[in-house]
């Protein structure tokens, strides 16, 4: 058998920001963290926020400017006050600019 040697690049490939967009969560359900990812296509000033079944804030992720780019914030099932927060559902909010998306993660015990 004869073997041919490709070169290979120790680089990640770059995948193009496209949009700005709200990625999701890694993993869902999760416990005791999750990953958010997002994507910013012009730089913007950028909230992140978390909000219960009640509509009610109870965590400020990311309050900040970011640039364009592949972006992530690591929600840790804290409120704003550093209290661990029960098990159930919870909506985290991305507003960036003009955009603004909603999704859904279950904090599980």
């Amino acid at each position: 058998l004869n073997f041919i040697m490709l070169p290979v690049s120790n680089q990640d490939e770059q995948i193009e920001v496209v949009a700005t967009s709200l990625n999701g969560n890694i993993p869902n359900p999760f416990n005791p963290s999750t990953t958010i990812m997002y994507d910013i296509l012009e730089p913007c000033p950028v909230t992140l926020e978390i909000f219960n079944t009640k509509g009610q804030k109870v965590r400020t992720l990311i309050d900040d400017w970011k640039n364009r780019g592949h972006h992530k914030a690591i929600f840790d099932a804290r409120d704003d006050r550093g209290h661990s927060m029960a098990s159930g559902i919870y909506f985290y909010r991305l507003t960036a600019g003009n955009y603004i998306r909603t999704r859904k993660m279950l904090l599980m015990e």
